[in-house]
């Protein structure tokens, strides 16, 4: 062989075997959408979607749940709509949570919260965690949307758990809406 191709084969190899060894790993950190709707007098602002939180364990039974301090209540929301459902335009499944909320502590109109779904298998391992990267802003009330897809088709039936947290995550400053969905199952409008 070629000297100067003898290299090219050895990157590409070790590409291959790279690209195999992730490749089962790929599915905890893909397309996670959270977005969010506030409802508002002056007009909506655009939101940034938000993706699945990075963690440094590749296997979803040793992941730990976003939520590590229960805080004082300081919003409430109630679950509008939930659906786990096969896309039509892309391949996988989605989770998507649709929540109410209305801000109990007037301090907080204004300030920097966050918004986070875990997801987890039946038997309760954690999945996967989404919720926005960058802090959105409280309104009086509002609807915020919490969604990610899955393209382990063999997941078929999930709990989603969302609640409202400080801005940095770690402090939780609504209850927990939970919800058991199979997939197909629609629930709400």
């Amino acid at each position: 062989m070629n000297k100067s191709i003898k290299p090219l084969v050895r990157i590409t190899c070790m590409l291959a075997i790279l690209i195999f060894l992730i490749g089962p790993f790929s599915e905890r950190y893909a397309e996670g959408q959270p977005t969010i709707s506030p409802e508002t007098n002056v007009g909506s602002q655009e939101q940034p979607e938000a993706e699945p939180e990075p963690n440094a364990e590749p296997n979803p039974e040793q992941m730990q749940p976003q939520q590590s301090t229960l805080g004082v209540k300081r919003m409430s929301q109630i679950l509008d709509y939930a659906h786990f459902i096969p896309l039509t335009n892309s391949p996988g499944n989605q989770v998507k949570l649709l929540l109410n909320y209305t801000v109990d502590d007037s301090t907080l109109i204004g300030k920097p919260i966050n918004a986070v779904m875990e997801v987890y298998s039946t038997n309760r391992s954690l999945i996967r965690i989404s919720s926005y990267p960058e802090p959105i802003i409280a309104n009086h009330s509002g609807v915020v949307q919490l969604a990610t897809t899955f393209a382990d088709e063999k997941i078929q039936n999930i709990i989603a758990t969302a609640t409202f947290t400080g801005p940095g995550k770690l402090v939780s400053i609504s209850d927990p809406v939970t919800i058991d969905l199979n997939l197909g199952q629609v629930v709400g409008n």
